[in-house]
């Protein structure tokens, strides 16, 4: 039973690391005169991950590993 029980929460811990994700904020300023650059494609080098900055140069995007960022 302890043999199940063990190898049981070591497939859940396996599962929720999978599912784990972090999350980067930030904005993006022109460095001519500092106002947002609106529609700024800001993504994760090596993976397929982007986003654009919204009106006001903002964006947040998705990762699964802390190492990405």
């Amino acid at each position: 039973m302890k043999q199940c029980l063990l190898v049981f929460l070591c497939m859940m811990s396996g599962m929720l690391s999978a599912w784990a994700q972090f999350n980067t904020s930030g904005k993006v300023i022109s460095s001519l005169d500092k106002q947002p650059v609106v529609g700024a494609s800001v993504g994760i080098k090596g993976t397929p991950n982007g986003v654009a900055t919204d009106e006001s140069g903002n964006f947040t995007i998705a990762y699964h590993s802390p190492d990405a960022v």
